[in-house]
């Protein structure tokens, strides 16, 4: 597929993904770690969906992280490949004061810019940006803080025939990042998503995703309908078996005597 405006985009988040998430830095907990030092200033701290930090007299705060040398990597041979690759990050363009010269990239594009509505979690508020960008392209969102059970959340929302080019890549273990085994299995589904050809192996398979699904649910509605029907024979039998008692009759009951007459 050579139409870049086709051409499948990679929203990456930062904390938790590249930027990881433990204190104090170890940089060998996992291979590729890297540590590093940046400054922050005031204004160029996201306020939303962050708690602000002990500012010192400046108005500066100076952060030591860990960061996923294999996250790094990847991105830079994504942008080889020409592969578009947009933050889905908290920090927004702040991102581009901070994190290229760090990871080695170039400042990148920000998917999330827009205000949070009253009450939206930081997921929500990133899917529904997402969902209104990148009409007809294939959407790789790479993120540690995913909608729970429902990673396929993503492609819902998105417009019907985006649906199958829709993918949501859930870091699990934030304090690591991205891993060669993540990269492995991203790159795997950039592939097919590469190709005219691989996006109709994955509509296909999203066809073949929904009707499993249809069947489940389809067998669970036949199952608890079964369930239902043989409760309601059982209480009917179980009335049809219990003596018949009019209203202060306390005579023991004579059904199933009388043949002992």
């Amino acid at each position: 597929m050579t139409d870049s405006a086709l051409g499948p985009v990679v929203a990456i988040d930062i904390d938790g993904v590249l930027r990881l998430r433990h204190e104090p830095v170890i940089v060998d907990l996992w291979p590729g770690v890297f540590a590093a030092e940046f400054t922050v200033r005031r204004g160029s701290f996201p306020t939303a969906h962050h708690g602000q930090p002990d500012w010192d007299a400046n108005g500066e705060v100076t952060f030591v992280n860990a960061f996923s040398g294999v996250g790094a990597a990847w991105i830079r041979d994504l942008l080889d490949r020409g592969i578009e690759v947009d933050w889905a990050s908290t920090w927004g363009l702040h991102a581009n004061k901070h994190f290229p010269q760090i990871l080695g990239i170039p400042p990148l594009p920000a998917a999330t810019l827009g205000p949070a509505r009253p009450g939206e979690t930081t997921v929500q508020w990133k899917m529904t940006q997402l969902v209104e960008q990148f009409p007809g392209r294939p959407l790789l969102w790479v993120d540690d803080d995913v909608p729970g059970p429902r990673q396929d959340m993503l492609a819902d929302l998105r417009a019907p025939r985006d649906r199958a080019l829709t993918r949501t890549h859930w870091i699990g273990t934030p304090t690591v990042g991205i891993t060669l085994d993540d990269v492995a299995e991203m790159d795997e589904w950039l592939a097919l998503a590469s190709t005219h050809e691989g996006q109709r192996q994955l509509r296909a398979d999203r066809r073949r995703e929904l009707a499993r699904v249809a069947a489940r649910r389809r067998r669970s509605r036949q199952r608890l309908e079964r369930d239902r029907r043989e409760r309601a024979l059982r209480l009917r039998q179980a009335k049809a078996e219990s003596p018949i008692r009019r209203p202060g009759d306390t005579r023991p009951s004579t059904r199933g005597d009388q043949g002992d007459r």
